[in-house]
């Protein structure tokens, strides 16, 4: 039977109270708006960009206007990406689409798109009872 030690029995509940209370389905519902968010983003600036040089060479003749919104989209799109990126794995709490960590990988095959975490290797969208 082990002595309990007050000095150090409060650091192990405090941690096994952590781990047990993980909610691992709003914590991936919350990954996949972020990605989704960020993919909008991203795949919608093209046309974008299109539809207002048409819309500006055709009314409004603001080419200025327009390339300034097109600024403004594109940097909305890749700060949408990085705070997807920054998406922390509900059970280590790392980053989970961290670029670099694994040997071997490219930075094309990390990140959004990364189906296991570097760190502890949790599945993608996988709840743990």
């Amino acid at each position: 039977m082990a002595i309990p030690n007050p000095q150090t029995d409060w650091q192990f509940e405090a941690s096994a109270s952590v781990t047990s209370d993980i909610d691992y389905r709003r914590a991936w519902k919350a990954y996949a708006i972020r990605k989704n968010i960020a993919l909008f983003l991203l795949y919608s600036w093209v046309p974008l960009c299109f539809g207002l040089f048409w819309w500006s060479r055709l009314s409004i003749h603001q080419p200025l206007a327009s390339l300034l919104v097109m600024a403004i989209w594109l940097s909305a799109a890749v700060a949408a990406i990085y705070w997807a990126g920054e998406t922390r794995c509900p059970r280590c709490r790392r980053r989970y689409g961290a670029l670099g960590h694994r040997k071997g990988d490219t930075n094309l095959t990390r990140g959004l798109f990364d189906k296991v975490c570097a760190n502890c290797k949790l599945r993608k969208f996988e709840v743990i009872p």
